[in-house]
């Protein structure tokens, strides 16, 4: 059995626990290393994912215009045939009308 003077023990517990610390600070640098580096990776994964979907609102945004102007053409290509249909309709009721006419002068 070795005995230990009360001082030399208080030594060695102030030795362990200044290594502990020790431990422990070095412990806590790398969780905050890796919280940094958790947080630099999300932060590009968040950014990552924004662009994507800013990219796809943009493709849908030119889509849309494209339907529009599509959607515009087509309405004024059938009004032009509406007004064209309209004057052959009139013209077809001037003419049945001449047609009549010319027909109850020869009865």
């Amino acid at each position: 059995m070795s005995i230990v003077e009360p001082r030399e023990l208080t030594r060695i517990d102030k030795r362990a626990k200044a290594e502990g610390s020790n431990r422990n600070l070095g412990q806590q640098s790398d969780a905050a290393h890796q919280l940094e580096d958790n947080s630099k990776q999300i932060s590009a994964l968040v950014s990552q994912l924004s662009l994507t979907s800013m990219r796809e609102v943009d493709r849908l945004i030119d889509d849309l215009k494209k339907l529009r102007e599509k959607l515009k053409e087509e309405g004024d290509r059938i009004q032009a045939d509406i007004g064209e249909y309209a004057s052959l309709s009139q013209s077809t009721v001037q003419l049945t009308k001449i047609v009549l006419d010319a027909t109850r002068e020869r009865c």
